[in-house]
């Protein structure tokens, strides 16, 4: 599904979120076209963001943000300043996303992959997430930012982090943190 302005996960409680399958490893046909939402917007969208919510189980998400920083004879970006997922409201201190459950998340050619909180000192409440294969590949500059002062119990269960820009500039970081605890296993 080709998107091109946020798709917005808001004030749901206690529900589900599922795709059929894993599209990158079930549905594989070629690179660029294995995921189930494309980025066709502007650059420096944000593909999903959660806020305002508790209980929710998110799964078999698969993202391509098309970033110009990866492009070769078999894929070809079109777009800079992609961000996948954000956890939290919109730089704001107040908002939530609590006792969530996403498994099987894959995010390809973003600038940004995972962003929980995008208030560092005393951001929103955005804990006890739970993270089962958290795959982000190909990102130009962070694969998770963990960026808020209300950040508790974030854990990524067989996460896969890894870029290999063919710009020639290098990432930042896999895993940035700013504030709160992390453990991945």
């Amino acid at each position: 599904y080709g998107i091109s302005k946020t798709i917005l996960i808001e004030e749901k409680w206690n529900c589900v979120i599922r795709c059929a399958t894993p599209a990158v490893i079930e549905r594989a046909t070629d690179i660029g076209h294995d995921h189930y939402f494309h980025w066709l917007g502007a650059d420096g969208g944000i593909m999903f963001r959660v806020n305002a919510c508790k209980g929710l189980r998110l799964f078999n998400l698969s993202l391509n943000g098309y970033d110009k920083s990866f492009n070769s004879q078999y894929y070809t970006g079109r777009t800079q300043g992609v961000t996948g997922v954000v956890f939290g409201p919109a730089k704001s201190p107040t908002g939530f996303a609590t006792d969530i459950v996403v498994d099987s998340l894959c995010m390809t050619h973003v600038h940004d992959g995972l962003i929980l909180g995008e208030v560092a000192d005393n951001g929103p409440d955005v804990r006890t997430i739970y993270f089962n294969h958290l795959a982000v590949f190909d990102f130009a500059h962070r694969g998770v930012v963990m960026q808020s002062g209300n950040l508790a119990t974030i854990t990524l269960m067989n996460p896969s982090l890894y870029t290999h820009r063919t710009d020639g500039k290098k990432a930042l970081a896999c895993i940035e943190g700013r504030g709160g605890e992390l453990l991945s296993i």
